[in-house]
């Protein structure tokens, strides 16, 4: 495990800096467990874990197979939450909801349910229960203090009156507790489960946090296969959009700096809204990626500082929605905003937690030369830019060892061609690539390596991470440039979160 971290001054940092640094640490101290969590449920482990400092969640949360794609999808369609308490209520992320159209609620102290009760001789967590039966929609359960509600949920599935999508059972207590979550776990039902009497309302509102986070900050939205999803539908009035960006007059005209999910989903966004865009991609590839929303005008091509300058004319506001790697773009946008006075917001996809034994490093040179003294090949997803400095740095033969996962276009494979891998070695695909076809790539070259730059979720990083250790690959990450290194950002229109 290692030595405890020190103090690090926290009451200096900003509540996103030290949500980071708590996730940094329930990743450190998880250690090799946290090796093992499935990269869709982590999050919610993780997420629980930060809301209970209680690390047995990581070992007690049980998953039924498909539970956490059925509430994200569900949750993505505007689900009903229906908690069991007003205080699991309260917990629930309300800005988060409505960026969804999901409507939190509970019904614990409706007069209806309370007279309901008393006329049936059972408790109002029994006919809140009775009561979200007549939910129409998607519908997600989270128990957290009842379990004679997730007792009633089993009859009420079972008898047909109710469909959840998922529900979350996660009471605490000793009367009841650990059989009423035995029989949802057996009774069919897509659920997340705290095994055991531990739990809470607390716990409950943290898991639908953990879904709702995926779903609804730019960078974590995932769908089942582990491929970026569609974003829900924004309504016209403009939800969605981000608050910084929502301020604004109705006419202003947005620069959105693009070439990533996070920015054509922003775009779309905005589109949706009605909001006028003027969006930046660097090439025809990202042109096409863009399509055509309404309202949104693409330009395509590179820029330096003095194009960007030209380019921000009449917007009075900008997003860097660039790639977290994209030093120097970034940079280009920070001045060029920076000399005209134009508001400038980040948008920038979360990290993802790395198992402990990834070796990081700071460059494509530096990835090489940790490698120079190893044998094995090498799968090498870093793109083409870096070919040639990273193959220097392996050394004589080291062309040899690498097969250069590219983007299929004719000046990747030339880059190949040029530092002197081989066609055979060269493999094109455009990602992101599910956790499957990452294992076929690995197992296919016989890759004893991984080399990866930190993509975020929603570039496919957990997946690469999970078929590397499948396929038994030591992983090498490129570590993300500094965020000084982009100065006149005010900071990211979603705050980044751990896990």
């Amino acid at each position: 495990m290692g030595e405890r971290r020190p103090a690090d001054g926290s009451a200096s940092m900003g509540p996103e800096q030290i949500e980071r640094r708590s996730m940094e640490t329930i990743r450190y101290e998880l250690g090799a467990r946290a090796e093992s969590l499935d990269p869709l449920e982590a999050p919610v482990v993780m997420r629980v874990i930060h809301a209970t400092a209680d690390f047995s969640f990581a070992d007690s949360l049980t998953f039924t197979p498909g539970a956490v794609e059925a509430g994200l999808r569900a949750l993505a369609s505007g689900a009903t939450i229906v908690t069991d308490t007003n205080m699991a209520l309260a917990g629930v992320s309300k800005p988060a909801c409505r960026a969804l159209g999901c409507t939190p609620v509970c019904h614990m102290a409706d007069p209806d349910v309370a007279a309901r009760a008393r006329a049936d001789g059972t408790t109002r967590a029994v006919a809140s229960m009775d009561a979200a039966c007549e939910v129409e929609g998607p519908l997600v359960i989270a128990v957290g203090n009842a379990p004679t509600a997730l007792l009633r949920i089993v009859e009420l599935v079972r008898d047909g009156r109710m469909r959840p999508d998922l529900v979350i059972g996660v009471p605490v207590g000793f009367v009841n507790v650990v059989e009423a979550k035995e029989l949802l776990l057996a009774s069919g039902v897509n659920a997340i489960v705290a095994r055991g009497r531990r739990g809470g309302s607390n716990v409950a509102a943290a898991i639908v946090n953990a879904l709702l986070y995926q779903l609804s900050r730019p960078g974590w939205r995932k769908g089942g296969d582990g491929r970026a999803a569609s974003p829900a539908a924004p309504a016209a009035s403009g939800e969605g959009v981000p608050a910084e960006l929502a301020a604004l007059p109705r006419d202003a005209r947005v620069a959105v700096f693009a070439g990533t999910t996070e920015g054509r989903e922003l775009c779309e966004r905005m589109s949706a809204a009605g909001r006028p865009c003027r969006a930046f991609v660097a090439t025809e590839y990202g042109d096409a990626a863009m399509g055509a929303p309404s309202g949104v005008e693409v330009r395509v091509g590179r820029l330096d500082a003095v194009g960007m300058a030209d380019a921000l004319a009449g917007c009075a506001a900008a997003v860097d929605a660039t790639h977290p790697y994209a030093r120097q773009v970034g940079g280009n946008v920070a001045r060029a905003c920076a000399a005209d006075s134009i508001p400038l917001v980040r948008l920038l996809r979360p990290a993802t937690p790395l198992p402990r034994d990834a070796v990081v490093v700071e460059g494509a040179r530096a990835a090489a030369e940790a490698l120079a003294g190893t044998q094995g090949p090498i799968m090498l997803t870093t793109g083409a830019n870096e070919l040639a400095e990273f193959v220097a740095g392996l050394g004589p033969g080291g062309a040899g060892r690498v097969f250069a996962r590219v983007l299929p276009t004719p000046e990747a494979i030339l880059a190949c061609d040029a530092v002197g891998i081989g066609r055979s070695h060269v493999l094109c695909v455009q990602g992101p690539c599910s956790r499957g076809l990452n294992v076929a790539m690995l197992r296919d070259v016989g890759a004893r390596w991984l080399v990866t730059k930190d993509s975020g979720v929603v570039g496919g990083m957990s997946e690469k991470v999970a078929a590397a250790q499948e396929c038994a690959a030591r992983r090498v990450v490129i570590g993300r440039p500094p965020p000084g290194g982009r100065p006149g950002a005010r900071g990211p229109v979603c705050a980044a979160r751990g896990g």
